[in-house]
């Protein structure tokens, strides 16, 4: 169970920045305007991803086992992550905090419950350059993408969707169909069987026809409880550049660190 929650949250912890900067517009001064939001619902929910491909905004997670937030910022080519996985008082659970600038990257694991022998730098962050790490690794910055979760993967793979309330949806979704998506993993994916072609959701857009919440109900597969998923996205446009950590709480990744992270 450990380690299939740490493969979920580590799919779900690094946004993928495009390699260099781009023209991201603020979108404060549009806060008044109604967008024009296809009818069709699940029309609406594919575009309501579309303002997430500026990478400039900030989420938040929220599991039965895995709580985190982050912010992106694409302008500055820069991500902020921050994710604790379990729970200390049933004798597990790892924080992890995530910085990326450009093809540097700072990360922070906290593992308790498994001894300080097996966490020697708790507390510390592993600076690692982005280019050693495995291309194949769900810790890795991938150019061209902003989309923690890979939300316009989802929303194509919807089987059946109904407008429930003013910019609310619900409905299925096919994960088997939606390729390279990060929610949900190929193990889980088998585990689940059947019912992977069928998962429950919920959405809610804003009335510029933003994605702001995305919610999937998980069954239980395998060894993985069943659990609800919620991502919530905020504060388009208004995100700041993200700053490096202080020097005196970095240590230089090995290449154990590196083997890790495949």
């Amino acid at each position: 169970m450990r380690r299939r929650v740490g493969l979920l949250a580590a799919a779900l912890l690094i946004p993928a920045l495009a390699a260099c900067g781009s023209d991201a517009t603020d979108g404060s001064g549009d806060a008044n305007k109604e967008a024009a939001i296809p009818a069709d619902p699940k029309q609406a929910l594919i575009e309501a991803t579309n303002a997430l491909e500026s990478g400039d905004f900030r989420y938040t997670l929220t599991g039965d086992q895995v709580k985190g937030e982050g912010a992106v910022h694409m302008p500055s080519n820069s991500a902020h992550i921050s994710m604790t996985i379990g729970d200390a008082a049933q004798g597990f659970a790892m924080e992890m905090e995530y910085i990326f600038i450009g093809e540097e990257g700072w990360i922070r694991l906290d593992i308790q419950g498994l001894g300080a022998d097996a966490n020697p730098t708790a507390g510390k962050f592993h600076h690692v350059d982005t280019k050693k790490v495995p291309e194949s690794s769900s810790m890795i910055l991938k150019k061209g993408e902003a989309d923690p979760v890979g939300s316009k993967a989802l929303m194509n793979s919807i089987v059946e969707v109904q407008k429930t309330g003013e910019g609310a949806y619900s409905g299925t979704i096919d994960v088997t169909k939606a390729g390279e998506m990060q929610l949900v993993d190929k193990d889980t994916i088998e585990a689940l069987g059947d019912q992977a072609t069928k998962l429950p959701f919920t959405a809610k857009i804003d009335d510029q026809g933003r994605l702001v919440e995305f919610g999937m109900q998980m069954p239980a597969a395998g060894d993985v409880p069943a659990q609800d998923i919620k991502m919530v996205y905020s504060d388009f446009g208004s995100v700041t550049g993200i700053q490096a950590p202080p020097a005196a709480d970095v240590v230089e990744a090995d290449e154990e660190f590196y083997q890790k992270l495949a």
